[in-house]
């Protein structure tokens, strides 16, 4: 008996530099992996796991310039493996440890999310009802016609809201209704998509819940001198009845004005090849992106959602609630991304049903991928934005092992594709410009056949359905990269859709025939101020950007792709703003945007 799984990823390294764009899905640790038939497998000998991810890690120590990573493999209950490797601060030599302090960024998501879910156990929400029943005064800006924003469609990232609040992320100014500021200042914001339509993570989203949460709990401030309550509330009814002591909502210094009794890691960005400390602070989405913990609490965390019944048996949740979490939402074809209700879902990897959240921030990386039916988990912390590329594919790898170890079961190869004949007239409307993260990438038709052109490199596309392709070369067919279109539907956007371990959405960019005159205003150089400043930064100006005209796109210096819909309304196309909306501001020629103001600089 065998596994499938999927085409040997390195091969997408040699293909038009697309991966340049996606390596975050796969990367050159990839390379080597072995197929194994299942009498190579010793049953529940994780050995193989625990070499590769040792090997694995020490290698990204030596060649990649991170810090440190600590990583956890988990079987139910038991820990297979845990371990630090490396500095959690290079500057004062601090090796990282199990009780190491790091900052879990989009993590927090999921403890909201349950939180959340215990409301709807208690019958004080529903999932389904709009979000208006419980923030009355909530209010956004539309430019097409949506339906209602409900629980489950924040919890699922399709309420079509923007990725950010209209505040910036250190404006404490409005403590202690941190929560309440970021859901009002979105009346000042355009809704990127009608509610429901289509994927689009957003972290204000997670602070509607999180006021939500605030609201409904008739959560109070303890102190006069406290950021919100909030915090306080979670740590008191969340993550001290899981046994997570060393894990809050904020740094200790914020919570409590003191320093913490555990090593606090610094994070690192990396600049010509060197790891360089980034400015640590706590930002003010406590409900979505500040959450602080260790790896002995994530252990906690996670062998508790492996086990869920230990999770009822501590008053969190019930365990019919939490199977609830993990069944796909608003899965349509031409919006395949998975989520269900705060984690992300995926079902074809390995075979069976993984369930995923990984973090981001100030110069820190945190993923958490478990395999529920097996009870399997891989959990992994890092100082360094180095990591993102690395670590899902490390985390599928070692999830890859462990299940051969589990159930003695190899992992094989997936039946090749048949490619087949398509007619130019279907071929030619999928031609044009496609918008992946802040990158274009041109569809063209050539003899026939279509190609992918990124940079001036091109690589074939084989159809395997009308509207789907994978992509080849003299190199090698990598048909683990699929590129399926969407295209002439009236009601909704042209996309192209690729598929390589992740979904990745892109719209097309319009052709435009004639520039509109009213293109080349907003063309120039920018300053770029808060819209809100705030007392705890001492610098007003945040940056500098240009708008500029290539090749009949509108772009920003910072990489995106912007679509004027009219003299003041410019549409961000691709990228994870895609479909939001920036405002000209015709008498002072601003921009506004998020919780920016684009000043044009006088030349």
């Amino acid at each position: 008996m065998t596994r499938e799984r999927t085409t040997k990823p390195w091969l997408i390294l040699f293909v038009l530099g697309l991966v340049l764009i996606v390596s975050s899905m796969l990367g050159p640790m990839m390379d080597g992996i072995r197929d194994r038939s299942s009498n190579q497998i010793v049953l529940g000998d994780y050995s193989p796991a625990i070499e590769y991810v040792q090997e694995t890690t020490e290698d990204l120590l030596k060649k990649q310039s991170v810090p440190s990573v600590v990583v956890a493999l988990l079987d139910g209950e038991d820990v297979l493996y845990a371990q630090p490797f490396g500095y959690s601060n290079v500057e004062e030599e601090v090796p990282a440890s199990l009780d190491t302090i790091y900052q879990m960024g989009s993590i927090t998501k999921l403890f909201t999310a349950i939180e959340i879910m215990r409301l709807v156990e208690n019958g004080l929400v529903d999932l389904d009802a709009p979000i208006t029943e419980y923030l009355p005064r909530f209010s956004i800006q539309q430019l097409t016609p949506s339906d209602p924003i409900t629980i489950r469609s924040l919890l699922a990232h399709r309420s079509g809201l923007p990725r950010n609040d209209n505040l910036v992320s250190w404006y404490w100014d409005a403590q202690p209704d941190i929560l309440k500021a970021q859901v009002d200042s979105l009346a000042k914001s355009y809704q990127a998509y009608p509610a429901g339509q289509r994927y689009k993570y957003s972290n204000v989203g997670y602070e509607l819940l999180g006021r939500i949460i605030e609201v409904k709990r008739g959560i109070q401030t303890p102190a006069a001198e406290a950021v919100s309550g909030w915090p306080y509330y979670m740590k008191d009814h969340m993550l001290s009845p899981m046994g997570m002591q060393d894990t809050s909502f904020g740094s200790s210094r914020l919570l409590y004005g003191k320093e913490p009794a555990n090593s606090v890691a610094m994070g690192y960005g990396v600049y010509d090849g060197k790891s360089v400390p980034v400015n640590q602070y706590d930002i003010i989405h406590l409900a979505s992106g500040n959450l602080w913990s260790t790896m002995n609490d994530q252990i906690r965390f996670a062998q508790m959602i492996l086990n869920p019944e230990k999770l009822e048996e501590a008053g969190i949740l019930s365990v019919s609630s939490l199977k609830d979490m993990f069944e796909p939402q608003y899965v349509r074809e031409r919006d395949p991304q998975p989520n269900g209700l705060g984690w992300f879902t995926e079902s074809e990897l390995l075979g069976e049903q993984i369930v995923i959240h990984t973090g981001i921030g100030q110069g820190f990386q945190t993923v958490m991928m478990l395999m529920p039916k097996q009870k399997l988990g891989f959990i992994a912390m890092s100082n360094s934005y180095a990591f993102e590329e690395f670590q899902i594919p490390m985390a599928i790898r070692t999830l890859e092992l462990m299940l051969e170890a589990k159930t003695g079961v190899a992992i094989t190869e997936k039946e090749e594709l048949e490619a087949i004949e398509l007619d130019s007239s279907i071929l030619e409307k999928y031609t044009g410009k496609y918008v992946i993260r802040n990158e274009m990438i041109e569809i063209i038709s050539d003899g026939g056949r279509l190609e992918a052109v990124y940079q001036d490199r091109k690589v074939k596309m084989a159809p395997i359905a009308d509207n789907k392709f994978y992509l080849t070369s003299w190199l090698a067919d990598v048909e683990d990269i699929t590129l399926e279109f969407w295209i002439d539907d009236l009601e909704e956007e042209d996309l192209m859709i690729i598929t390589m371990g992740d979904y990745f959405t892109c719209p097309r960019y319009p052709e435009i025939e004639e520039l509109p005159a009213h293109w080349t205003k907003f063309e120039g150089n920018y300053e770029i101020y808060a819209q809100t400043p705030s007392v705890h930064s001492d610098q007003d100006l945040l940056g500098t950007a240009e708008i500029f005209l290539d090749d009949d796109v509108l772009k920003m210096s910072d990489g995106k792709m912007l679509l004027p819909i009219d003299d003041s309304l410019i549409q961000i196309v691709g990228g994870i703003f895609d479909g939001e909306i920036m405002v000209y501001d015709s008498s002072s020629g601003e921009l506004t945007w998020q919780g920016f103001i684009f000043s044009p600089i006088d030349e």
